[in-house]
């Protein structure tokens, strides 16, 4: 994966680190969003995972949609529409898993990086980089 780290460290906590490649910060696109879904997928159903971890590479959390892919979007409303019900079974898959799942926050967190870390039974924050 390109955008999304996936990592399970020795205790058995999977790491799904934000880091968008060729960006200041962590946006949502049809890329990392698809990655994030597989990601929470792996983590949610490996029995070798005891807790899930969601963190960023960057200075900040995750700043959003991506604006140039939005006002470029050329799919159709049907196709728009799936991937947001994607987008919002993966959060109800982190909502609802049976592992505890933490938004570890550093920055900033809009919009969707927001929503993201609302799905999460548990939220860390800091202004301190986690890079």
């Amino acid at each position: 994966m390109q955008h999304i780290k996936y990592s399970i460290d020795t205790d058995g906590i999977a790491f799904i680190t934000w880091d968008v490649a060729n960006s200041p910060v962590n946006i949502m696109n049809e890329a990392t969003i698809s990655e994030f879904f597989i990601a929470v997928d792996k983590a949610v159903t490996d029995t070798a995972v005891i807790g899930i971890i969601i963190k960023s590479a960057k200075r900040d959390f995750i700043a959003g949609g991506d604006l140039k892919w939005f006002l470029n979007y050329d799919q159709s409303k049907q196709v728009c529409f799936e991937m947001l019900m994607q987008t919002h079974r993966a959060m109800r898959q982190l909502e609802f898993s049976t592992k505890p799942v933490v938004a570890a926050i550093n920055g900033l967190a809009l919009v969707g990086g927001l929503e993201m870390a609302l799905a999460c039974n548990y939220s860390i924050m800091t202004n301190q980089p986690s890079y």
